[in-house]
């Protein structure tokens, strides 16, 4: 069934100019549903990359500011 629905929405617009419409709006609909799933892969990886630099420029901007008051 998904092979043949496949053929038919894929094989049926291959030449055609709306194509790219119709992947734009599938690619849409996939990412909608699995927006949870992708959103926490994406933190985690941002965490996992960006986390430290964020910390210490976080800390850093605390101590300017602790310095700043005094």
């Amino acid at each position: 069934m998904t092979g043949e629905l496949y053929e038919v929405l894929w094989g049926a617009t291959w030449g055609n100019n709306a194509a790219w419409l119709e992947s734009l709006i599938a690619t849409g609909i996939v990412v909608w549903v699995f927006r949870d799933h992708i959103g926490k892969h994406v933190a985690a990886w941002w965490a996992k990359h960006h986390g430290p630099h964020a910390v210490r420029q976080h800390l850093e901007a605390l101590r300017r500011h602790e310095w700043e008051k005094e």
